[in-house]
């Protein structure tokens, strides 16, 4: 057998047409010989013969058309008969040769597509006379073209034929639902199903000529499949097209290794599903204490202890050494009275985040600079860290992700269908197997899962309140497994079931998981041909302007107002996040207007309430003596001009008799003092109205 094959390789290789592990027959070959004998009359002579485009211009493969007719793509491709015995890969010559399959040292390591020609009817006679062990077979791969006319010819195949599907039954999303069945005729012909899907196979089944004839099943999936898979009717559904009881199934269906595993085909992938972690809603408002203590987070308390001791030493620093003969900073001569001045000018400058002094001193300007450094950093750092504390703080309640998940041996709800696939991604994972959306929902709501994998698609489902009240049915329908308390049903006072029972215990992590394709599972027969079909519907835009619709008639509401929040949120700062920051400054505010009420009240400043600064009394005891009834007394050793005088009294001697004025009620010691206010202070004052005043 080897020698014969490698005759034949020869002989090809000497026709020198087409790639050299799938050569051309030769035009003495005996197989070529008998494949022309076996044609029908319509074609000519040489047809098939070296690589040609052998269909150009033939009636018979509709490749005959006038000027400007657009013609199909095959009829231009170049072709040729071989040997499939040849072409195809032999692993012992290959390895004869001295090489593996796949290399390119000998043309049996490799091959190229190709297919069975139809236009051959009497396959057993041409075998026969051709002492070949198969039927005539063509390759377009071997002369550089693609196979275009297996497109048309699987089409043709299926034209006409009666086509079993079989839809679900409960199903209500916008890929297939049930509807009223009305006077069209699709809608006769679909028994009222609508839907994305149902309008894709309804264009896609109407495209061979003629179109192919639709019967619905009357169960979704058989006994005997379901039997095998209790927990998945959409895998069972799937088992019933691998053994032939129906030809296709039509839902959301994904394309699993399970499904795969069973041998059967899929069309085209139409989408693909995203698996979003849902998980219970732990997070709690903050509380008083929480807000309060928002701005203060960023730093530890040793690290704000530091800070403080920082300020008070620089402050003692300035007042006692760098600084100490600022007058201009520092009026009192009091040494604890001019420290708090220092550190009250360094606080300012903390919050204010500049410099509030003024220094005079060269020591006490490279001391500012020194601070300024530490105002840059200290604030900086401060201000990054209370960001990163808000947005940790969002994204810090309950589980984030799935690792977070599997971190925390959380239990995972998961359905049966992808169950397989979860467990060998993840093996550590603690799972939870659901066969639907609706007990999923169940089996969060009674905690018994932490977490589940939601199709995306589903979520807006549960947080329209549609599983609840599916639930509630279920428990007033007296179901088994689905009494008071074992159903998850959630009710209003009125006895209506809830309708934000989900959208209140549930929140969407916004963390992908997984993709999954969707794709219809059919018969080998249809899945090749259909799939070009679906190729040809998206391409078209179709399949788009169907899912627009049909979203838009079909998905259902948040009964919360709101989306789910998402991980985009999470980053997002709301009032609760600064409102501790807002009122600590407001208290700060208070506080300020509660000491401007108490000086108001008192007639004396906190400093002096606090015995922080003398009494002005006490300061200029020296100055002025004070009469028993409040009067401006003789001093001592002072003696007056009798001649009136213009000299001006100084501001101290001012805020004196004002302050008498004050605190002894001698409502006329202004006049008799001819004090007018700062802008008056020149006014010429006479000896019989100022009394006995020093000499100043």
């Amino acid at each position: 057998m080897l020698v014969l094959l490698l005759v034949a390789g020869f002989l090809g290789a000497a026709a020198g047409e087409g790639a050299a592990e799938c050569l051309c027959l030769a035009p003495d070959s005996p197989l070529l010989a008998a494949t022309q004998n076996a044609l029908p009359s319509q074609y000519p002579a040489g047809y098939g013969q070296g690589c040609k485009a052998h269909d150009g211009g033939l009636k018979i493969e509709g490749c005959l058309g006038g000027a400007g007719a657009v013609l199909p793509y095959y009829c231009s491709a170049s072709w040729c008969y071989i040997d499939p015995e040849v072409c195809q890969e032999n692993k012992a010559i290959c390895e004869a040769a001295g090489s593996v399959l796949g290399s390119s040292a000998s043309p049996f390591c490799r091959s190229r597509p190709m297919i069975q020609s139809y236009i051959v009817s009497d396959v057993e006679a041409f075998i026969n006379a051709s002492d070949s062990s198969s039927g005539v077979f063509l390759s377009y791969e071997t002369c550089g073209f693609q196979n275009k006319y297996d497109d048309n010819f699987l089409s043709s195949r299926i034209a006409g034929r009666h086509m079993k599907v079989s839809i679900p039954g409960v199903d209500v999303n916008p890929w297939i639902y049930k509807g009223e069945i009305s006077g069209t005729d699709k809608s006769r012909k679909w028994e009222g199903n609508d839907g994305i899907l149902v309008d894709m196979v309804d264009a896609i089944l109407r495209t061979p000529d003629p179109k192919i004839n639709l019967s619905l099943s009357d169960n979704f999936a058989s006994q005997s499949s379901s039997a095998l898979f209790p927990l998945s009717s959409y895998s069972a559904c799937c088992l019933d097209v691998a053994v032939g009881t129906v030809d296709m199934c039509i839902g959301d269906f994904w394309v699993t290794s399970e499904r795969l595993a069973m041998g059967i085909d899929f069309l085209y992938s139409y989408s693909t599903d995203n698996m979003m972690l849902l998980a219970r809603n732990t997070e709690k408002p903050p509380t008083l204490g929480d807000i309060l203590r928002t701005p203060w987070q960023p730093f530890s308390s040793e690290l704000w202890g530091t800070i403080v001791c920082y300020v008070l030493v620089v402050s003692a620093a300035v007042t006692l050494i760098t600084d100490s003969g600022n007058e201009h900073d520092f009026v009192s001569n009091r040494l604890v009275s001019r420290w708090m001045k220092a550190a009250w000018l360094n606080s300012m400058g903390f919050v204010s985040r500049s410099i509030k002094n003024n220094p005079k001193s060269t020591p006490a300007r490279v001391a500012a600079f020194g601070y300024g450094f530490f105002l840059l950093v200290t604030l900086q750092s401060w201000t990054a860290a209370l960001a990163s504390t808000l947005v940790a703080r969002n994204a810090n309640y309950g589980i984030r992700t799935f690792q977070d998940a599997l971190d925390r041996n959380a239990r995972i709800c998961c359905l049966q269908s992808i169950s397989a696939q979860m467990k060998a991604t993840w093996p550590r994972g603690t799972y939870v197997i659901t066969p639907d959306w609706l007990d999923m929902f169940r089996k969060l709501t009674l905690d018994k899962c932490d977490v589940a994998l939601v199709s995306e698609s589903e979520i807006p489902m549960a947080m329209s309140g549609a599983y609840n009240k599916l639930s509630c049915e279920k428990e007033d329908a007296g179901e088994e497994g689905w009494e008071q308390g074992a159903s998850g049903c959630e009710r209003h006072v009125t006895g209506e079931p809830s309708t934000t029972r989900d959208c209140r215990q549930f929140r969407n992590t916004g963390d992908i998981v997984m993709q999954i394709p969707f794709a219809l599972p059919a018969a080998a027969l249809y899945a090749k041909a259909l799939s070009v079909e679906v190729v040809r519907y998206i391409s078209d835009g179709a399949f788009d302007r169907s899912r627009a619709a049909h979203m838009d008639k079909v998905v259902p509401k948040s009964a919360c107002g709101v989306r789910l929040e998402s991980s985009m949120k999470d980053t997002q700062l709301g009032l609760d996040d600064m409102s501790g920051t807002i009122i600590t400054a407001v208290l700060f505010q208070i506080l300020a207007l509660l000491l401007w009420a108490l000086e108001s009240y008192s007639g004396k400043s906190v400093a002096q309430l606090v015995g922080l600064e003398a009494t002005l009394e006490a300061h200029h005891c020296d100055l002025i003596n004070i009469g028993p009834l409040g009067h401006v007394g003789q001093a001592p050793d002072v003696s007056v001009p009798s001649a009136p005088r213009t000299h001006a009294l100084d501001t101290h001697t001012v805020h004196a008799a004002a302050t008498l004025e004050s605190q002894n009620g001698n409502n006329n010691f202004s006049n008799s003092m001819g004090f007018y206010g700062d802008n008056r202070e020149d006014m010429p004052l006479e000896k019989e109205e100022l009394g006995h005043v020093p000499q100043l």
